[in-house]
């Protein structure tokens, strides 16, 4: 009986990936709803004055369906942050698990769940450590000094994997890239970049500096 426990944990643990993964798809697709609501012209986008320049709320914005919006984007933000680190700290014990299973068989269900995991298109961006990530979808191929690209720590050469809730699912020929830096202008889009083999986080700002664009950096298809 000892010898099926790590088969047993691993196969529990794959199951609370599932179930984590689940709320992650909602989440993300809730967040990205969001963002595009507050894109719409009678809204006030992700960031931006809500009041004009003689203190009153602006008139041509709905102001308190703008910041009930806003609201909601934070907290899930908040919420999106605590549970990839959760999958992270789930998807490695389910590594620890399957290790305790190695001297089995090739074929038994807790080596059969990492590989599961680790060809999981919205779960392998954590695996392995976070080094065996989701297909990049986009290079920098230049990087302007200066620039807000600059200020993230974007460098030549990052393959982007996570452009805010983008992916290589559903980057639309880097449209949707194009979309949601237009209405994150002020504000800011979590980038998840690979680079030299490993995975970097970073935090980009959207905003109007002394180059063009809103970013100074230059992206690239993959």
């Amino acid at each position: 009986a000892r010898t099926n426990m790590p088969t047993l944990a691993s196969e529990s643990l794959w199951a609370e990936l599932r179930e984590l993964n689940g709320q992650r798809d909602v989440m993300e697709a809730e967040l990205a709803a969001l963002s595009e609501a507050l894109g719409a012209d009678n809204m006030g986008g992700v960031s931006g004055a809500l009041i004009d320049s003689e203190g009153y709320p602006r008139a041509d914005i709905d102001v308190h369906g703008t910041r009930t919006m806003r609201h909601r984007l934070a907290c899930l933000n908040t919420d999106h942050k605590a549970l990839m680190q959760l999958l992270e700290i789930k998807l490695h014990a389910l590594h620890m698990a399957a290790a305790g299973a190695g001297l089995a068989r090739d074929n038994t269900p807790a080596l059969r769940t990492v590989a599961a995991v680790e060809t999981s298109p919205h779960l392998s961006h954590i695996a392995n450590g976070g080094n065996d990530s989701m297909a990049s979808f986009a290079r920098i191929a230049s990087v302007t000094l200066g620039s807000p690209a600059a200020m993230a720590g974007l460098r030549e050469q990052d393959e982007v994997v996570r452009y805010g809730h983008i992916d290589a699912t559903n980057h639309d020929q880097l449209r949707a890239v194009a979309r949601l830096t237009g209405r994150s202008e002020g504000g800011y889009i979590p980038l998840a970049v690979r680079r030299d083999c490993r995975m970097v986080e970073v935090t980009l700002a959207p905003q109007r500096w002394e180059g063009r664009g809103l970013l100074g950096c230059h992206l690239v298809p993959m």
